[in-house]
Parts: structure tokens; C-alpha cells; sequence
């Protein structure tokens, strides 16, 4: 029952959400050096635990900062390698273009040609009826 408090023969407090008190027998030197030698063994673990992971957050660090050297050499390689696509679009545009206009000349001259045969053709039939009226 979370609202009963019960109190020991020594005289410590417990309930279901707190504890108080303690024994009032007094710890004996090789209790206290025992203790003391379990803190300085942690002290030393906590220590070399520091340590390590000291030489660890250098070592990341290092690799960190290689890997972001890498990341801006590749980035610039990709804003070059995207100004030469630029470019070579811009290129191709113009060539295209220039294509369109080269067809269209090509047409416009066909036309022309073909223009300038049937008038010939229309021409040399003319001569020969001129010639044929000189006889």
C-alpha cells in the first residue's frame, strides 16, 4: 500500500516512495580502507577511461576534418564539372541554331536552284523555238 510509512527497530523511515535513516553502527577501519580502495580504483578506471577518450575525440577530430577536406575538394570538382556542362550546353545551343539556320539556308537555296532550272528550261525551250523560226 503506497501510503503506509514503517519505521524500523533502529529507527529508519521507509515508504513506498522514500527511505530514511541508517545504521548508527560505526564503519570499521578496514570498511573505510576498503572503500577508500575501491574510490582511488575507480578514480584510476575513470581516469584512463578519460584518457582514451581523449586520444579518441583527437583521432575523430582529425578524421572530421579529413573528411570535410575531401567534401570541399569534391564540391568544388562539382561546381567545376557543372560550370563545364554550362558551357557545353551554351555551346550546343549555339550549334543548334546554327543548324537551324544552315537547314534553312539549305531549303532557301534548293528552292532557288530548282527556281533557276525550270526558268532555264522554260529559257532553252524558248531558244529553241527561236531557233527553229530562224530556218
Amino acid at each position: 500500500r503506497p501510503d503506509v510509512v514503517a519505521v524500523t527497530r533502529d529507527g529508519d523511515l521507509l515508504s513506498a516512495h522514500a527511505a530514511a535513516g541508517g545504521s548508527h553502527a560505526q564503519q570499521s577501519l578496514i570498511e573505510i580502507q576498503g572503500a577508500v580502495d575501491e574510490a582511488a580504483e575507480a578514480l584510476l578506471a575513470a581516469t584512463a577511461a578519460g584518457e582514451r577518450l581523449g586520444f579518441d575525440l583527437s583521432r575523430l577530430e582529425a578524421e572530421r576534418l579529413d573528411a570535410r577536406k575531401r567534401v570541399d575538394v569534391a564540391l568544388a570538382r562539382l561546381h567545376e564539372s557543372d560550370a563545364t556542362l554550362a558551357a557545353v550546353a551554351e555551346e550546343l545551343g549555339q550549334y543548334g541554331s546554327q543548324a537551324r539556320s544552315a537547314k534553312g539556308e539549305a531549303q532557301r537555296l534548293t528552292q532557288a536552284i530548282e527556281k533557276a532550272e525550270a526558268a532555264r528550261d522554260e529559257d532553252r525551250d524558248g531558244l529553241g523555238e527561236l531557233e527553229a523560226r530562224l530556218e
